[in-house]
């Protein structure tokens, strides 16, 4: 129970306006140095955000757009449809499917008297 209360009040409910956001409105948080949604960001995640501004206002780090399709911790951010999860699952290197070796052993083991 301590578990569970402590990552709903402490990560689960502060996080939800962040999955609302896709990486373009990140970016463009990150580039402004403030949002006012997301004033919690500091109190509750000790996040700075102008902090953040600052660094990647400065040479020596870049943030860019990623596409949705290859961002692997969608599958635990957003609802995904059915459609997408196979390719979800490929991203993080999770295969669903036996391969033909493994079918073939276990064909095998299946026809063998007992």
């Amino acid at each position: 129970m301590v578990s569970l209360a402590h990552s709903l009040y402490q990560e689960a409910l502060p996080a939800l306006q962040l999955w609302d956001e896709d990486n373009q409105a990140t970016i463009l948080v990150v580039r402004k140095g403030y949002s006012p949604k997301l004033r919690h960001i500091t109190r509750t995640h000790k996040v700075n955000l102008s902090g953040l501004s600052e660094v990647f206002h400065d040479d020596s780090a870049e943030l860019e757009y990623c596409k949705t399709d290859v961002q692997a911790a969608d599958i635990f951010t957003k609802a995904l449809p059915p459609q997408k999860w196979a390719p979800a699952l490929r991203l993080l290197g999770i295969r669903t499917d036996l391969s033909s070796e493994l079918r073939t052993k276990e064909g095998a083991a299946a026809t063998r008297p007992k």
